[in-house]
């Protein structure tokens, strides 16, 4: 995507293209094993107490993260379980963090994995992470045996 369009215009095309993507999403999506709800809330609670002294950190839960792929009209996208993302600048990100609008990267992705949850290829996710992306850190949470890998990508 070319950046001579004005940024509302922009805005206003990643907007579309998130909401398409909502509307195809199946029902079960968004459902989420108990060991994984219960870490999700650890998680959450944790990097909260990090958010209150630092203003910089900006945290998202499931938030759909839209990025261009060259020679494609339409930007690739991923959906981090939890997303850490540092700027001393406001976010623009509401239903989607876009990118091309926001003045900083994902800084880590962590995603949790399940046995019982198939639906996503952490594999691929791993090389989308590092080569779409460019996010510095992934993290994985496997709450079946409480392990918890960080890399550095």
């Amino acid at each position: 995507m070319t950046t001579t369009k004005p940024r509302a215009a922009i805005a206003v095309t990643y907007e579309a293209w998130a909401q398409e993507y909502l509307r195809s999403l199946p029902p079960e999506h968004s459902m989420e094993a108990r060991g994984q709800a219960t870490q999700r809330k650890i998680t959450m609670e944790s990097v909260d107490l990090v958010s209150a002294r630092r203003p910089d950190f900006h945290v998202f839960n499931e938030m759909l993260v839209q990025y261009p792929v060259p020679g494609q009209k339409r930007p690739g996208h991923m959906v981090p379980d939890n997303m850490v993302v540092l700027s001393k600048e406001p976010l623009e990100a509401e239903s989607s963090f876009n990118l091309p609008l926001e003045p900083a990267r994902p800084f880590w992705v962590l995603e949790y994995v399940s046995k019982n949850n198939k639906r996503k290829d952490y594999d691929d996710n791993f090389d989308n992470y590092k080569k779409e992306l460019k996010v510095p850190y992934y993290l994985t949470f496997y709450p079946d045996n409480q392990e918890l890998t960080l890399y550095r990508l």
